[in-house]
């Protein structure tokens, strides 16, 4: 009796194991199912929480923008100021620098001045007659 016991044990195994079979299955199935559900309920939490902070960081505006009633820069009678004595400086220098590179004689005391000797002749400035 213990052996036909055993018998129809071992007839009935392949369709346990394919109830088993079937019931891991489904058993993964539903698990991953509801994997997916619990990851999309974390992430509607968190677009639903950053929504309430947003909104919450709304910005106004305090004091509408003005037009300037006059340009702050440029301020032209300063430039202009800055530019006519960098104008005068420049020119002052620039004569002064001529007149130190200047090495030619003038004049008959420049000469005896400098050299420490008497002028003999002095030749004239010709200026051409343009009516000519």
């Amino acid at each position: 009796e213990q052996i036909n016991q055993y018998q129809a044990r071992i007839e009935t195994t392949p369709q346990r194991e394919q109830e088993l079979a079937l019931l891991t299955r489904d058993y993964d199935l539903l698990k991953n199912n509801y994997q997916s559900l619990m990851d999309k309920n974390i992430q509607s939490q968190m677009a639903e929480n950053l929504e309430r902070r947003q909104q919450g960081e709304q910005f106004k505006i305090l004091d509408p923008a003005r037009l300037p009633e006059k340009p702050i820069r440029p301020d032209r009678n300063r430039i202009l100021l800055i530019g006519a004595a960098l104008g005068l400086l420049g020119g002052l220098g620039l004569s002064f620098l001529r007149e130190t590179w200047n090495q030619k004689f003038h004049t008959e005391a420049e000469v005896e001045q400098t050299l420490g000797i008497p002028v003999i002749a002095v030749i004239p400035n010709l200026k051409e007659d343009k009516a000519a």
